[in-house]
């Protein structure tokens, strides 16, 4: 039978400046080297529309333990649906609405917190009313998903996606959205190590 300390296996070949690329305090086992990790707890965005201000929400999150992996590379994939529902009059004049909505990236590692990356989704819709013609609301659901690739140092690391209502309405005019959502959230994470692999 295996002892505990052999369940991590690390480089131990010192650096310039000596720090040594190891385990110290193993704390996943490292049967291949690749570790696969999914999100816990999504939620949707339901976002009030009759809003002025800006509101975050954090859409789902993911644990990495990277402490048995030297040099960790942590690839995020993240995926979702915006759904947004626009409020028309009849008969509905000619008439634009903007929809901005801010995706953030964060890792947090031993209390500290970094933003890694922000995507911006932007959908404009130009409404040009037919004669004759009446249509009762307009409504799309698009596909918003990105991947990141992060360098990080070994250890246990939280990834959490949120999302900021950077636009929905102007304050100064009646509402133009009747439902803004994002929805269907999911993240995951894939680590390997890009030196010192051993097997046991």
């Amino acid at each position: 039978m295996k002892s505990k300390k052999n369940d991590c296996i690390c480089n131990s070949k010192k650096s310039k400046n000596g720090a040594t690329d190891c385990c110290i305090f193993p704390t996943h086992p490292l049967p291949k080297g690749i570790l696969l990790e999914c999100g816990t707890n999504p939620q949707d965005a339901i976002f009030d529309p009759a809003q002025t201000e800006p509101e975050t929400i954090v859409l789902d999150r993911v644990l990495v333990d990277t402490t048995c992996l030297c040099r960790p590379i942590v690839k995020i994939e993240f995926s979702s649906l915006v759904y947004f529902n626009v409020a028309l009059e009849t008969p509905e004049r000619q008439r634009s609405f903007e929809l901005i909505l801010t995706f953030e990236l964060v890792r947090k590692c031993n209390g500290n917190e970094d933003i890694l990356r922000t995507w911006t989704f932007q959908r404009t819709v130009v409404f040009i009313p037919n004669e004759g013609k009446i249509i009762e609301d307009w409504q799309e659901e698009t596909p918003f998903s990105v991947t990141f690739c992060d360098k990080a140092c070994p250890g246990c690391c939280t990834y959490e996606m949120r999302v900021t209502s950077t636009r929905i309405n102007d304050p100064s005019s009646p509402p133009d959205f009747e439902a803004v959502n994002v929805t269907k959230a999911d993240i995951s994470a894939l680590a390997q190590g890009i030196c010192g692999a051993s097997t046991i």
